[in-house]
């Protein structure tokens, strides 16, 4: 090892000479892009071998990924040789699984753990929150599903990252709660005024009165140190630009009026985690007795062992003389504990060596905190502290340029301690380049863009292109593939969102359901395979196949067809229905692939397994693999069946999971690399092309899921500007001579778009260009056909023969977010088979149970047990699966025995008309009509009733959430089609119509009605729009909708556009 250390030692610079030698002691280094991390680690660690005695299992270099692990490893071998095998260089993961596989008697009470998947996780988690009161702030749903789950599940693992218990997380959110509390009057007398130049000093002496918190929760700081630190900078920055603006900014991000008090906004986010603490601990338990663990729980149980346990913590420092942590600034906070437990017996001053980047710590989604670096300094206070700023890789501009957007990251370690960090370029060149081209469009700037990008590949130029996420990437690939430059491309994409996958997924849940007898399912699954291009049916003939059986058996029409590629297609998945039950995923996936014939007949789908030079098609073999390994690793082989394996996909759904597939495109053997900019980190490449820089995709979300200010290392990413700033800043010094940023003035949508503020140094340059996106997807989404205007029209107007207009008819029209038009001539007008939601199903059951509990009360002779047998018998029609069949069994009987022993909670009166059908009404050359779920007739009013299930909406019916805004829409809507169908009869009679919402599902008893009367304005607008609709309608002018924004807003825009005049219903 002596000469090749020596000839590598002489390579180094003085600094990297520096921290080489200083190997007693805390050492911190600063390691800017390009300087030579990897190759100081490794030299310092043969460094230790060749000046003392240390054996090489004494040295343990802690790496952040597993890749970064092999490059040591491999840079140590080439240094040292064979002895580096000894070296311990491990992940965070490998380094606490050595610990508890070492030690199983400290872990997991001897038993034998496996890790919980997401579908577990998950169902754990849901089966927690159903058994939730009311009142809690976690189990808010839409849908019949918790909206708050995933966050749920991200903030328990980033608890865990944060090395927190769930009674230390308990302990942090209460003792919050707590002392804002015991502050909250002062806070109030000092922040409810209006800010003048007096308030500075105010709020100085509010920080000298307030309390010291004299518990804490290790490692957490106490909140009333993070809420002075947090005041007292806003105080400098507000003496220094003499303005109070900053304190008004921070009063406007921390602080609310409640009840005419202004109160910090902490105390509910506290509440929230206090919840969630319990929530944790029930995890926890659920885990432990189910046998699992997830993957955080790993560095989480070896710190809670090694912390209570002196013996075990003895035994795992003493193996250890020399520790070095690379990537520091990614490390978490559980991490960072971790360290500090293995040198514990080292005292103040250990043989520690952390090395980093504050600038490049783009990891923070996973729980990474960058103050760590500081703490680190807290901790060993010796430290001393070494800056590389000799860059090997890029040139002055190039280097110039990326330090203007690192001067953009508001919190940088450099600057809170004064340390020089100006990166240097090593080497120098001529022929450097930093652009910024703007172009009009998203697509255009693809295309455009791509031609510089296959010039510089023809160069003989080592080329990558980067971006934030991988749809960009996806279409990049494809322009690029276009115009014939070999790619290199590890797409990672979710396999149910493939179209062939799509496809093959339902071909598989239509033999399930054939295999059943469920005939409503068969039908409906069948609708949405029948349009795909490899079925080849042609589109008219799938019209007139739908016309003729809108409300029939699709199988036993398909069987009875005279038309043969239908006939046959369908004979083969009744033949495939008919295979042994317990026949293996593997084999029917064979036979719907047509990789083996099931008989003389061979599965459509071969065509797609055909066209495997097509990345998709090979995209759709890698995800057949992983829908195979998801059998495998999931189902036990007694249950690896068809049913098993469907019943499964439908978890998956059901908790909007992912199965992700990463799949490397390859076609050449020199490339173009494409990587999001995560990926490209510790690369390096001649020329970059970072696509999309405009700042709707390199700035903060708009979350309102904040943490209090104590637990922001548990915040989620992308609420941080520094989280942009320094991953921008990587994008840019991956490039050695060339840099090119690529934004655009409209995207997809056409919304304008601005370049992003991170690149205000580095002015755009306007490109003009007419080239437009070539690539044409082979697997497209199987959507059902359009026809031409003139076969539409004589296929669709037998249909509008006496066709009344409803308010869920109109609604579709209206609902952009799932095609508007499209939907409702799918949905309204052909009829396609379509599937009920087990809550729709729920729903119409208990429906049809309050329908008779009304005709009961009219009749005076309410029987519960009449009513219960109603709905059971309803909810038996609605094909639910047995296990949400139990569920919602036992829930609807629960509320209805409620209800039938006191009606009153429902407003029941005697007489009230249950199901009342109207028909015929005119709104000017519209005819509407519709069904009603009970009309109560007063002596001065009519009152519409309509009952819900689901969450209920805040009172006049407004929306609690932005996400209940369109539901809120849809509610006030139905409630004044309503009024018109009942308008005439109204006037006869001389009375008023007023709406009434009743959520039978309302936890609360004040939040079961909701009363709405419609304005006269309301009503007007309301009948305008059914003429606007109407009249389309009966034109076949269906209205495009794909400019509109799949939203809300863009539901409003386009009604707005339909009838001339600002929406206000």
């Amino acid at each position: 090892m002596s000469d090749n250390f020596t000839n590598r030692y002489n390579g180094l610079n003085a600094k990297q000479k520096e921290a080489v030698d200083y190997i007693d002691g805390a050492l911190m280094v600063l390691a800017g892009p390009g300087t030579g991390k990897t190759e100081l680690l490794s030299m310092r660690a043969a460094n230790i071998l060749q000046t003392t005695d240390t054996h090489p299992s004494s040295i343990l270099c802690l790496t952040f990924t597993d890749k970064a692990s092999l490059n040591m490893q491999q840079r140590l071998q080439e240094i040292i040789g064979f002895t580096a095998r000894n070296i311990q260089v491990r992940t965070f993961h490998s380094f606490s699984a050595d610990v508890i596989n070492q030690n199983p008697e400290y872990f997991f009470n001897h038993a034998l753990v496996e890790p919980a998947d997401d579908v577990i996780q998950l169902q754990i988690i849901n089966n927690i929150l159903e058994e939730l009161p009311f009142q809690s702030r976690l189990t808010s749903k839409y849908g019949g599903k918790f909206t708050q789950i995933k966050r749920i599940i991200r903030s328990i693992d980033q608890a865990k990252k944060a090395g927190l218990t769930p009674e230390k997380l308990r302990s942090v959110a209460a003792l919050n709660i707590a002392y804002i509390d015991s502050i909250s009057d002062r806070f109030d007398q000092v922040f409810s005024k209006r800010f003048n130049k007096n308030t500075a000093n105010e709020i100085h002496q509010f920080l000298d009165e307030i309390p010291t918190l004299e518990t804490k929760t290790h490692p957490i700081r106490g909140y009333d140190e993070v809420l002075h630190s947090s005041l007292a900078a806003v105080l400098v920055e507000a003496d220094e630009n003499n303005t109070t603006k900053p304190l008004s900014a921070w009063k406007s991000a921390h602080s609310q009026v409640v009840d005419g008090k202004r109160v910090l906004k902490d105390v509910k986010r506290s509440l929230w985690w206090l919840e969630l603490a319990d929530v944790y601990q029930q995890y926890q338990s659920a885990l432990e007795e189910q046998g699992y663990y997830d993957f955080s729980d790993m560095v989480l149980s070896v710190i809670t062992e090694l912390e209570q346990n002196e013996t075990l913590r003895h035994a795992v420092a003493e193996q250890f003389n020399y520790v070095m942590v690379d990537e520091f600034q990614d490390t978490n906070d559980a991490q960072m504990r971790l360290v500090n437990l293995i040198v514990e017996l080292q005292a103040n001053n250990p043989n520690i060596m952390v090395v980093g980047d504050d600038d490049q710590a783009i990891y923070r989604f996973q729980g990474a905190e960058i103050s760590n670096a500081q703490n680190f300094l807290d901790t060993f206070t010796h430290t001393k502290i070494i800056s590389l700023t000799e860059n090997y890789r890029s040139s002055s501009k190039l280097i110039n340029s990326s330090q203007t957007i690192a001067s953009k990251i508001l919190h940088r370690l450099s600057a809170q301690l004064d340390i020089p960090k100006k990166i240097e370029a090593k080497f120098n060149t001529t022929t450097d380049k930093v652009e910024h081209k703007s172009y009009s469009t998203l697509d255009v700037s693809y295309v455009s863009i791509a031609q510089s990008i296959e010039h510089d590949y023809k160069a003989g130029l080592s080329v990558a292109v980067l971006a934030r996420n991988h749809s960009s990437l996806a279409k990049i690939a494809a322009v690029l593939d276009e115009c014939n430059v070999p790619l290199q491309y590890d797409r990672q994409s979710n396999v149910f969102e493939l179209p062939g996958i799509q496809l093959l997924i339902n071909v598989l849940k239509t033999v399930a359901s054939i295999q059943k007898g469920d005939i409503q399912q068969s039908t409906y699954l069948l609708r949405t395979i029948l349009p795909s291009d490899v079925v080849g049916l042609d589109s008219k003939f799938l019209w007139s196949f739908s016309i003729r059986n809108r409300y029939e058996d699709w199988v036993s029409a398909a069987l009875a067809s005279e038309n043969e590629d239908l006939l046959s297609f369908v004979e083969w998945l009744v033949e495939l229905a008919k295979l042994e039950r317990n026949t293996s995923i593997s084999i029917l996936l064979e036979y719907i692939l047509g990789l083996k014939p099931l008989g003389s007949y061979v599965s459509p789908l071969k065509k797609l397994v055909d066209s495997a030079e097509d990345f998709e098609a090979m995209q759709l073999l890698s995800g057949v693999q992983k829908l195979r390994s998801l059998a495998s690793s999931s189902l036990k082989s007694s249950s690896n069946n068809l049913q098993s394996f469907v019943e499964l996909l439908r978890s998956y759904e059901d908790l909007d999971l992912q199965i992700s597939n990463e799949l490397t495109f390859l076609n050449g053997d020199s490339f173009v690399n494409l990587m999001t900019v995560h990926k490209s980190k510790g690369l390096e490449f001649d020329s970059v092309f970072v696509l999309d820089a405009v700042d709707s995709i390199w700035s903060p979300s708009r979350s309102r899921n904040k943490t209090p200010i104590n637990l922001e290392m548990m915040q989620e990413y992308g609420e941080d500007p520094d989280d942009y700033a320094r991953l921008l800043y990587v994008a840019a010094t991956r490039a050695k001579s060339r840099l090119v940023f690529v934004s655009y003035k409209t995207d997809a949508a056409g919304k304008a778009q601005l370049p992003s503020p991170l690149l205000a140094d580095i002015p755009p340059t306007d490109i003009t260009s007419t080239k437009q996106v070539l690539h044409q997807s082979l697997l497209r989404a199987n959507t059902w056909p359009r026809l031409n205007h003139t076969d539409e029209k004589l296929l669709l107007k037998p249909l509008l023969t006496n066709y009344e207009l409803s308010v869920t008819h109109l609604i579709n029209f209206l609902d952009i977010e799932n095609g508007g038009p499209q939907l409702f001539i799918e949905r309204n007008l052909l009829r396609l088979p379509d599937v009920k939601s087990p809550h729709m199903g729920y729903g119409t059951a208990i429906h049809a149970a309050l329908r008779l509990l009304q005709l009961q009360f009219n009749k005076q002779s309410v029987q519960l047990d009449l009513v219960l047998d109603e709905f059971d018998s309803v909810l038996e029609t609605q094909h639910l699966e047995q296990p949400a069949f139990i569920k919602y069994r036992q829930k609807g009987r629960e509320l209805l025995e409620k209800y039938v022993k006191n009606p009153d909670l429902l407003t029941l009166i005697e007489g009230a008309q249950p199901e009342r059908s109207i028909k015929a009404v005119k709104i000017g050359d519209a005819t509407i009509g519709g069904q009603i779920d009970r009309l109560d007739e007063l002596q001065s009013e009519l009152v519409v009733v309509d009952y819900k299930t689901g969450s209920p909406l805040a009172p006049e019916l407004g929306a609690k959430t932005k996400t209940h805004g369109i539901k809120a829409f849809k509610h006030r809507l139905q409630l004044i089609f309503y009024s018109l169908l009942l308008e005439d009869y109204a006037a006869q009679k001389h009375k008023s119509i007023k709406g009434r919402m009743v959520y039978v599902e309302a936890q609360s008893d004040k939040d079961l009605v909701r009363e709405y009367i419609p304005s006269h304005v309301e009503k007007d607008q309301l009948k305008l729009l059914i003429d606007v609709v109407w009249g389309k309608i009966q034109a076949f002018e269906w209205p495009e909708v794909s400019g509109y924004e799949e939203s809300f807003e863009g539901m409003k825009q386009f009604i707005t556009d339909l009838i001339g005049e600002n929406q206000i219903i």
